[in-house]
């Protein structure tokens, strides 16, 4: 919802073309004309809720299976990529080239979904331990 209610201040013919024309701004060192109209986005507080919930559901997760068992490499990790999709969602349109953090967090996210581990063993404690309520 941020990143629509940003790309509708702009004068960008897509939100596709929008993104690119940021990413490319960075890449080749010329900088984008992104300049925006000075509208009230209130859509912008919204999202922020929505994105605020989720990480208290995350956090709770988190104190539930996490504190008790050490260091985790496999949570440390979500914890990771959870703050780089946080970062990304604050940082829309701040500066030129968020549309390469974003990227980076959709990625890592869409990874995620397929290897909640990223990559790391299980530790052998959390292996017995499946109960989810």
């Amino acid at each position: 919802m941020k990143l629509q209610s940003v790309y509708l201040t702009t004068a960008a013919d897509s939100i596709l073309d929008w993104l690119l024309r940021d990413a490319l701004s960075v890449l080749s060192g010329r900088h984008a004309a992104n300049e925006r109209t000075p509208y009230s986005t209130p859509t912008q507080y919204t999202s922020l809720l929505i994105a605020l919930s989720t990480n208290v559901v995350f956090l709770y997760g988190f104190v539930r299976i996490g504190l008790g068992n050490g260091f985790n490499a496999p949570l440390a990790m979500m914890v990771a990529a959870v703050t780089l999709s946080d970062t990304a969602y604050v940082l829309i349109g701040a500066f030129e080239g968020f549309s390469i953090l974003l990227g980076a967090s959709i990625l890592l996210a869409i990874y995620g979904l397929f290897d909640p581990a990223f990559g790391t063993k299980p530790s052998s404690k959390l292996k017995g331990r499946r109960n989810v309520s």
